[in-house]
Formats: C-alpha cells, structure tokens, sequence
C-alpha cells in the first residue's frame, strides 16, 4: 500500500514539474542603443506597463559642472521589439549630510 503511494505521490510530482517547464517563455530582445547609453548603466527605473510595454532607463555619463544629469529611456513592446529612445534631463540635486568638523590643537 505505501510503495503505491509513493509511486503514485512520485509521478504526480514529476507530472507537475514537467507541466511547469512548459508554462515558462523566454524571450530575448536586441535593440539600438545610443554610444552615450552603451558606456552608461541601467538604473532601478525599468517600469512594466499594464499593456506590456517595458522601459528603461539609462543613466548616462554628462559634464561634471553642469547642473543637469543625463538619462535616455527606451520603450519596448511585450514582444520586446524596440519602440522608441527619447533623452531625458533632469537637474542635480546634491544631498550631503551635514558634518561637523572639530580639531584639537595645542
């Protein structure tokens, strides 16, 4: 009676395993990307959208002394074919904490 069950209870998982590994698609996408967001890096802005369109944000490399940070945002589809790159600047805000600095001094 046990052996059965465990038969029973082994197959049954298996089944399942192997209906998962079909429920799962992978899709890769290649689209163009600006020489700026090739040397630049991907932030924490990758956004779905409820139709299935994807973006993300890139943050680009820009002139220390301006006052402006520089981002390029690509859209993709949900098929992941390239809709649209558009850049994006926004002003710098510098946020330092407050030090306090004391000397001792003889």
């Amino acid at each position: 009676m046990k052996n059965k069950l465990l038969k029973s209870g082994a197959s049954l998982l298996m089944l399942f395993m192997t209906l998962n590994l079909f429920g799962q698609k992978i899709i890769e996408g290649v689209g163009p990307l600006s020489n700026k967001a090739a040397k630049g890096y991907t932030m924490q802005g990758t956004t779905f959208e409820e139709n299935g369109n994807v973006n993300i944000l890139y943050k680009i490399k820009g002139d220390k002394k301006k006052d402006e940070l520089f981002y390029e945002l690509y859209s993709f589809d949900k098929d992941l074919k390239f809709l649209e790159g558009k850049s994006a600047n926004e002003p710098k805000v510098e946020t330092r904490p407050d030090r306090t600095a004391s000397r001792l001094e003889a």
